[in-house]
Formats: C-alpha cells, structure tokens, sequence
C-alpha cells in the first residue's frame, strides 16, 4: 500500500513539474520550439498513464498549495511557484484532465498559462479561451460557492458553511502564532450554523458529504460542528446549550495545528512514532483553550476527551476511571463516521452505510443512546450512499428524507462517453405518482461505488464551498 501511495505521488509531482516547465520555456521560446514541444510531450505522457487508471485527473490550488486528486504535493519540484501564480492570475484554481487527453490540448493549455493574462480577460476568461483552442479534454474553473436551486434556505446554507471554513483558517493562523481564536467569530459561525440547521436541517446533513479539497483538518471540524449540531438539536437541547456545543465541537482539534504538517499529510500508514506524536494533539489543544479565556468551559474537555472511547480505550490514556463530559460523548460518534466517510492517503472512504456498520460493531467506543440516536438522525441510508433503484437506475442520495427515512432525496446517476454524471434533479423517492397515489420509485438495493471507481463527493460538488 505504502509503495503504490507513492509511486503515484511521484507520477503527480512529475506532472506538476513539467508543466512548470513547459510554461516558463513557453515564456522564452516560441511554441514549435523543440525545448518546448519536449516538455509538452513529457507532460502529456505522464498524465495520460495517470488517466489509464483513473478516468480525471484533478489539480486544484489549494490557499497556494498545489492538491493532485486531493491529496497535497509536498515539494512539488521548481518552478512550481510561478505556474501556481499563473493560474491565480487567470482565475484557475482547477484543472481536470479527462481520457482522451491529446499532446495539442496540453499544449493549449500551457500556451494559455504563458499567454498575456489580460488578453486572457479580454476574450471571456481562460475556461472560454481554452475552449476555442480545442481542448475539450481539459476543464478548468475557478472554485466558488455556487447557488442553490432549493431555494433561499439552502443557499443560505452555503455561505453559512464557508464562512465557518474561513474562521476556522483564521483560528488556525492565529494559533500557531500564538494567539487564541477570535471568540466573537467563533461565536458568530457557529450561531449562524445553528439557524440553518433549526431552517433546514436535511439539506445541512447533505453538506456533511461533500468532502471538498484537501483542508481535511479544517472541513472534518466543521463537519463535526454540524453533525454534533444536528444532534443535539434532535435530542432537544436549547439554544444556549447549542451554541456551547458548536463551539466545542468546531475547535475540537485546534491541537492538529501544533502536529508538523507532513505528519498530518503523510500519504500512507504512520510509524509507531508518528502516531505517539499525532497522539498528543488533544493535550496541545485544551492546553490553548485553557488559555483562551472566553471560549466555553467544556472547550478544553472536549478537546482532551474527544479520541476517549466510552470505554475508555483510545487516547491519551488516563488513569482515573473518568466520566466523559456529555459533549464529548457527542462529539465522539461524528468524528469516527467523518474520518470513515472521508477519503485519506492511506484508506479509501467507506460509504456511508458501511461506516455506519463499522461503528455499531464497535459499539463500545459509543455512549448507547447517543450512537442509536445520530445512526437515525442520518437515516437507513445517509448522503452520499449509492442506491440502485426499482427502475435498475443508479442514484446518489443528496440528503435524508425527514419524513420516510427509506425514501431518501437522490440525483440519479448516468454516465455520459464512459465518464459519470449526476443530473441535476433532485428526486424525492417519496413522491407520489400522480396516476396510482403511490411512490414510483424506491430503493432496491444498496451499491458499492469502489468497484466502479465512482468519486461520489467528487460527484456530488466537492469544491461547492470554497471561496477563494
């Protein structure tokens, strides 16, 4: 596992690279220069061996980190620098590569990345720009939230959570600089969270599957907050307990940002010294919200209690026959079924059915109640599973169905040229027909994308929230 990890790192970072070269001699040569047809050639080569395994290949420039199929390059190789700024500049923060690739539409794209960045403007932006070079096998965006066709509700939602992403960022820069999180900001994220999950509680639970780009420690914490949310909300906590309770969960593993980030990042398995390191993130985290005076007093619990199991296994390890605090006690089913449900170097994501399974065969990690109670806060079959339908159809469930959990809101799956799509309906299953009165469609069975090779967040929006 560790050896083909990184293997494909190398292949990624081969291919950064030479597209780094390919731009700057572009910059110097003329395009027909063999230098330049060269590196082309070379970049062209090595990402078509990527696509022979996979059907896109994905660069996204990440707060000016270069991400390849979401996972972070470190020390992507030189030259890098100046092909990261002369996407920013043509406001490209993605690149998909698609099968078929051609050596002329590579060489479209780096001779978009040389040329004149007005001229660029001029003729509609570069997604325009490329289109008329003939790479239909090359998409590139900028990353932006987008709106909502449920409405208002939703589109409120939106911003909610990226605003959460942006506070969260700031109380990580403050941080390893030494000071605590901005408590008013904090505060504020979290009240606003809570509106959009007492406005609409399902479509904030759709979120929570969209793991989008690789800020893992960022997005996980705000998914946390939101789950935690959800469920204290169902379990009738009031306001004021719920703004605690947001609070907590969302600097829950502030302690990560005292972690060295190629430990964190590490695309395989930790050594036994890593994770004693890794370990010690609970510690370093209510040590700084002990220090933060204004965060809630269950802050700093939470965040020592949080990798605490019911039984008391995980860690840190204590020798006090202890009874976890009530928060973290929530916190602790959201944070294992985020980890299972997300994509990491070292394991692919377990669909959400599946981590589900997991967990009650680990039932002892969990208070009893809490964990019955979140696995039907989530429904018989949570956002992001695979169904196939009565009709033979496949679908992707978007959010729970409040009222049927067995017939959950879905987008139906197609694939277009051997490439996967989801329409832009949504479904609800419970709808019924206007001829019999009853539902058309239902669940048949439960689908495992794995085989398949299906990037179900990627599917569903994964760069929906970014703001950059």
């Amino acid at each position: 596992m560790e050896r083909r990890i990184a293997t494909e790192e190398r292949v990624e970072n081969q291919i950064v690279v030479a597209l780094a070269r390919a731009m700057r001699n572009t910059s110097f040569y003329a395009s027909d220069h063999s230098l330049v047809r060269l590196n082309i050639e070379d970049a062209a080569a090595t990402i078509s061996r990527m696509l022979e395994k996979k059907r896109e290949f994905v660069l996204k420039i990440v707060e000016g980190e270069i991400v390849a199929n979401d996972l972070p390059l470190f020390d992507p190789g030189t030259g890098t620098a100046n092909l990261v700024g002369a996407c920013l500049n043509r406001d490209i923060e993605s690149i998909t590569f698609s099968s078929g690739l051609s050596t002329e539409e590579v060489a479209a794209l780096v001779n978009l990345l040389a040329a004149d960045s007005e001229e660029i403007s001029q003729q509609g932006g570069a997604a325009t720009s490329l289109s008329r070079r003939g790479a239909s096998h090359i998409k590139v965006e900028k990353l932006i939230t987008p709106g909502s066709d449920e409405g208002e509700a939703t589109e409120s939602g939106h911003k909610t959570y990226a605003s959460a992403l942006d506070v969260l960022r700031a109380a990580a820069r403050r941080a390893r600089m030494g000071f605590s999180p901005e408590s008013g900001t904090t505060h504020a994220a979290v009240s606003d969270l809570v509106d959009s999950i007492m406005l609409e509680q399902a479509a904030m639970l759709g979120m929570v599957s969209v793991k989008g780009r690789d800020e893992y420690t960022f997005t996980h914490a705000l998914h946390i907050c939101i789950l935690c949310l959800q469920l204290g909300h169902s379990l009738g906590l009031e306001r004021p307990q719920l703004q605690e309770l947001g609070v907590c969960a969302m600097l829950h593993d502030i302690g990560k940002i005292f972690i060295p980030l190629p430990i964190l990042r590490k695309p395989a398995a930790l050594t036994q010294k890593e994770f004693d390191i890794i370990q010690q993130h609970p510690i370093h985290g209510a040590l700084l919200l002990c220090r933060h005076e204004e965060a809630p007093a269950m802050a700093p619990l939470v965040a020592f209690e949080h990798h605490l199991h019911f039984d008391l296994s995980g860690y840190p390890q204590t020798n006090s026959r202890r009874h976890l605090n009530f928060y973290s006690l929530m916190v602790g089913p959201a944070d294992v079924y985020d980890a299972l449900t997300t994509d990491r170097p070292y394991r692919p994501a377990l669909p959400p059915k599946q981590a589900l399974e997991v967990m009650q065969s680990q039932s002892s990690y969990f208070e009893p109640r809490l964990l019955a109670r979140f696995t039907e806060m989530l429904g018989k079959y949570p956002a992001g599973s695979l169904l196939r339908l009565n009709d033979g159809r496949l679908a992707v469930v978007t959010k729970p169905n409040p009222c049927n959990a067995a017939m959950p809101f879905v987008r139906i799956l197609e694939f277009e040229d051997g490439s996967p799509r989801l329409l832009e309906e949504e479904i609800n299953l419970a709808a019924p027909d206007p001829a019999t009165g009853r539902p058309r469609l239902c669940v048949d069975s439960v689908v495992d994308p794995t085989p398949m090779e299906l990037d179900i967040c990627g599917l569903l929006g994964g760069n929906l929230y970014c703001t950059e």
